[in-house]
């Protein structure tokens, strides 16, 4: 599992580029975003999740398709 944290203190665009799985999205008030990342250990490490700007970007970076 992978955890990230980031201060938000405007709203966000969320950015979510995977080809399966499973996402759960909570809203709160204040000024923190937080992502974990968790299943598959090398998928995992393969995910990227990255704060631009306003916009949160949680994206799954292979050299090749999903399942080919």
């Amino acid at each position: 599992m992978a955890e990230h944290r980031f201060t938000t203190p405007n709203p966000i665009e969320l950015d979510v580029r995977i080809p399966a799985g499973e996402i759960r999205v909570e809203t709160v008030d204040g000024d923190e975003s937080f992502v974990s990342v968790s299943g598959n250990e090398k998928l995992v490490e393969q995910t990227r999740v990255q704060l631009d700007g306003d916009r949160l970007l949680v994206e799954l970076k292979t050299k090749r398709p999903f399942g080919l």
